[in-house]
């Protein structure tokens, strides 16, 4: 059922659309296989455990482990929660003109109240999100050690891999600790070309590649570089530890709790769901992930993660390669699969991923704001820069500012 629909424009009030049932559904290209989908034994195995398929949505949780009510936000104005309705809508009418801009949704204390989309199905869709996925691992991360799948974060990655603790490895790698995958401090290089990709895809095991063949450029734990290669490997120690694969374990533990499951995270070529990212979501499961990080680990007074966990995350840990300004961002900086920056004078912490998609939070502001974009998929040209450039100056010069 619909409400009602209406478009922001410049000038005119923000009103938002309501569905009352959301079934979300995916569309769009991905150059992995999503999870669930390739027919067969093979398909629908993975290293000896069943693949979940959609009766992993509903398996039967613990007690403590309800599933949230729908909708997930309230329905408020600009006005209501102190924004200035008029800027906001000036911001809506420069996002509908950013070449590949999908989505923009505006929580304000809770609520929601604002939301558009740009030539695309609408908020039923769900897209790859790029490397957003990174922090949503770091919650299944974090969730994995509040269950007990994981002992600490000083385990040894190679201990979840002893097949690939071959002669000639680099004895570096047997000391790096799933601490430095999360902190992207383990000594794997910053990946900002498309030679990791291209290794990678051409590789018939992801994770023998990155563990006997892609080199350290660093001491682990020594400094901090941005890495694909990382991620992966904490997909597979996650699926390891848990008997899950990463789409399991959001729907058992996270979004299914949310009560926004999730249906496609794709995979490699052992069955490993891509640790770097593009799981498929919906905006409004992107908005309901940031304010529940927001919350420190509630969602509609479900705990879903640890408030320490949330906290250690938020933790400006790293300086980055960016140095000290990227675009109006300023002050760089990483914790644990989350980004920090300053921009206008107030700290932002936001999950990234390529071409645009943007998880922002803002503390002094009560504000939580989501951009979807086209992904670029293997592009890291200008094509990609340009819009993802344009959305960062739209967040920092017209949203935020539209809530101080």
């Amino acid at each position: 059922m619909t409400v009602r629909a209406a478009t922001c424009r410049a000038g005119a009030r923000l009103v938002l659309v309501l569905l009352l049932v959301v079934a979300p559904h995916a569309t769009g290209d991905s150059p992995f296989t999503p999870a669930g989908t390739r027919g067969g034994e093979e398909g629908n195995r993975l290293g000896g455990i069943p693949r979940p398929g959609l009766e992993s949505f509903v398996t039967p949780l613990r007690p403590s482990h309800r599933v949230a009510p729908w909708p997930p936000f309230r329905l408020s104005t600009p006005e209501r929660e102190g924004m200035d309705a008029d800027q906001l809508a000036e911001a809506y009418a420069r996002a509908a003109e950013i070449p590949l801009m999908y989505s923009m949704l505006v929580v304000c204390h809770r609520a929601l109240v604002a939301e558009e989309y740009f030539g695309t199905p609408g908020r039923g869709t769900a897209k790859p999100v790029a490397s957003v996925g990174k922090s949503i691992l770091g919650a299944l991360v974090g969730i994995s050690l509040e269950e007990g799948f994981l002992v600490d974060l000083d385990e040894r990655m190679i201990d979840y891999f002893p097949e690939h603790d071959v002669p000639g490895l680099d004895p570096r790698k047997r000391d790096i600790t799933v601490r430095q995958l999360v902190q992207m401090r383990a000594g794997y290089p910053f990946e900002s070309t498309t030679e990791f990709f291209d290794g990678l895809t051409r590789s018939a095991n992801w994770m023998r590649y990155i563990i006997t063949e892609w080199p350290l450029v660093r001491e682990p734990g020594s400094g901090h570089d941005y890495s694909n290669a990382s991620a992966h490997l904490l997909s597979g120690i996650l699926t390891k530890a848990t008997g899950m694969s990463l789409l399991e374990l959001a729907n058992r533990y996270l979004f299914g709790r949310m009560g926004q499951p999730i249906h496609i995270w794709p995979r490699d070529p052992q069955g490993y769901c891509v640790g770097p990212g593009d799981v498929y979501c919906t905006p409004l499961q992107l908005a309901s992930f940031g304010q529940m990080v927001f919350d420190r680990g509630r969602w509609r007074g479900l705990k879903i993660l640890s408030p320490q966990w949330v906290a250690d995350s938020l933790e400006p840990l790293s300086s980055t390669s960016y140095g000290s300004r990227i675009w109006p961002y300023r002050n760089i900086r990483y914790g644990q699969l989350w980004w920090q920056a300053e921009v206008g004078g107030r700290e932002v912490v936001f999950a990234w991923g390529h071409g645009g998609q943007f998880i922002t939070l803002v503390p002094a502001l009560d504000l939580v704001v989501v951009t979807t974009a086209y992904n670029f998929v293997g592009d890291f040209t200008e094509n990609s820069w340009n819009t993802e450039g344009a959305i960062m100056q739209l967040i920092a010069t017209d949203v935020i500012p539209a809530a101080d």
